[in-house]
């Protein structure tokens, strides 16, 4: 079984078609196949500045997004086509929005030090049994440890840029309170019990604090699509 703490990096999984392998076929059908599915991997789905986004960019977060609907008994392949467009039109908007915070990152020359990205390859190396296990992952996945790490570095650079840009996030006791009110119609639509505010207080607070935090970096991504040059293929 696939690690879950891989998903998110790895993954060749199709959305729609999973094609199966007919070992019988003869050997220059096996090459135009492998040919073709080359082809389909580097397939541009977009550009944001004039850096390509593959599919298979594309499909490397596939893969979380199907275990991630699977854990909630929800089979992706079973989806009607309006929410299977959806949702790929997600996972490329993702896939946008990370290249271009990435590349603000690095225009904003904010680097991660080698140091930092071994120290989050060793805490995910320590949930496997031994460095073997960590390497058959690596290799059922079809991902080396150096590609592994740039994706750690990637994300380290993200999120410093969206720390140094948008800062502590604090919330008023109206916002905690309005959360609390969110809370309270879903428990009594559901006709559960709903417990007090101050009892609740801390978690609520934390709750209003990230969905603030959501909504900034909404708006930090909403502005940097209007600013920079981006091509949906």
């Amino acid at each position: 079984m696939k690690q879950r703490i891989l998903i998110m990096l790895l993954a060749i999984v199709s959305l729609f078609i999973l094609g199966a392998c007919n070992n019988n076929e003869d050997a220059a059908k096996d090459n135009e196949g492998t040919e073709a599915e080359a082809n389909e991997e580097n397939r541009v789905l977009a550009t944001v500045n004039g850096k390509e986004i593959l599919k298979s960019d594309y499909d490397l977060i596939l893969e979380d997004t199907i275990a991630t609907y699977a854990e909630q008994g929800v089979d992706v392949n079973t989806l009607d086509d309006e929410t299977k467009k959806k949702l790929r039109n997600q996972l490329l908007d993702q896939l946008i929005n990370t290249e271009l915070l990435l590349q603000q990152a690095e225009k904003e020359g904010i680097q991660t030090e080698d140091e930092s990205v071994n120290e989050r390859l060793d805490e995910m190396k320590a949930q496997f049994e031994d460095e073997e296990k960590f390497n058959e992952a690596l290799e059922e996945n079809n991902i080396t440890e150096v590609a592994l790490k740039e994706r750690i570095k990637n994300e380290m650079q993200i999120s410093t840029y969206l720390e140094n840009s948008i800062g502590e996030v604090t919330v008023s006791e109206e916002e905690i309170t309005k959360v609390y009110d969110q809370y309270k119609q879903a428990m009594e639509s559901q006709e559960q019990e709903v417990q007090e505010l101050d009892a609740i207080k801390d978690q609520l607070e934390q709750q209003a604090v990230i969905q603030k935090r959501q909504e900034k970096i909404s708006e930090l991504i909403e502005q940097l699509r209007a600013d920079n040059e981006i091509k949906i293929l």
